[in-house]
């Protein structure tokens, strides 16, 4: 569903984003993950200029782009506040088996909530509801 359509944007964006960055540190380079992750944070405030929605009211549009920019640059930052809350190792491993799991396929917000809540053996619903149902990035 439209409503949905954050995970698979952010889901590759964000996989790409902490590659690149695991790639640096092995080499012995700085760490640019807090500059990647304030231009998304710039590509969120530029796209809903035109109007914010909460990530689950996203809908596809082939009159603009802004649906795509607003989608991937929030649920990128979701993603990385849960793997924060999660922990890199538990969250490189939860997004993992949940790609391996569900490659090629539709899948559901409430799927991904219901395997990262399996993996942190914890309810995330106040941190899901939040980031899918409310406008805006949190403060």
């Amino acid at each position: 569903a439209d409503g949905d359509l954050w995970l698979a944007l952010a889901f590759a964006d964000y996989h790409e984003l902490v590659a690149t960055e695991n790639a640096r540190l092995a080499k012995g380079e700085s760490s640019r993950l807090q500059h990647a992750l304030q231009e998304y944070r710039k590509e969120y405030a530029a796209a809903s200029k035109t109007g914010e929605v909460a990530l689950a009211d996203v809908k596809r549009s082939t009159g603009s782009d802004i649906w795509y920019r607003l989608a991937s640059a929030k649920g990128v930052l979701f993603l990385h506040q849960l793997r924060v809350g999660m922990g890199p190792d538990a969250f490189d491993k939860a997004m993992d088996d949940f790609g391996m799991l569900h490659g090629g396929q539709r899948v559901t917000s409430a799927q991904f909530q219901k395997h990262m809540e399996a993996a942190t053996r914890r309810t995330l619903d106040p941190f899901f509801h939040y980031w899918l149902h409310e406008k805006g990035l949190p403060q």
